[in-house]
């Protein structure tokens, strides 16, 4: 999959994150299954991406494995969504902050194509 066709997965997963976060607070019946989607879609990037960084540099794989990390958090957010529990919340958070703490890291991503 070339990188055009996994950004944009990555931003229909994103959409479908957000539409079912939203949805759950409109206590709307389906939010929890738009939320999976989202969510299982990122499971799919994060599995690409960190095939393809097999010959990166150490660094770059520390960074993909700790968003896989993150991606399974998004999927017990999942789990407590199914449970009607308010939990689901504070993994959207956790989520968002290994995400934006990440983004600021260096990749060194122009070593390895």
């Amino acid at each position: 999959m070339n990188r055009s066709k996994l950004n944009l997965v990555q931003l229909i997963s994103f959409l479908c994150l957000f539409i079912g976060v939203v949805l759950k607070f409109s206590q709307i019946k389906y939010a929890e299954y738009i939320y999976t989607l989202g969510v299982a879609g990122l499971f799919l990037v994060q599995i690409i991406y960190s095939v393809k960084t097999k010959k990166a540099p150490l660094q770059t794989k520390r960074i993909a494995s700790l968003m896989f990390v993150a991606t399974s958090i998004l999927g017990v957010g999942a789990y407590f969504m199914f449970q009607n529990n308010d939990y689901w919340a504070v993994s959207v958070l956790i989520y968002s902050l290994i995400a934006v703490f990440l983004s600021f890291r260096d990749t060194k991503e122009k070593k390895f194509k």
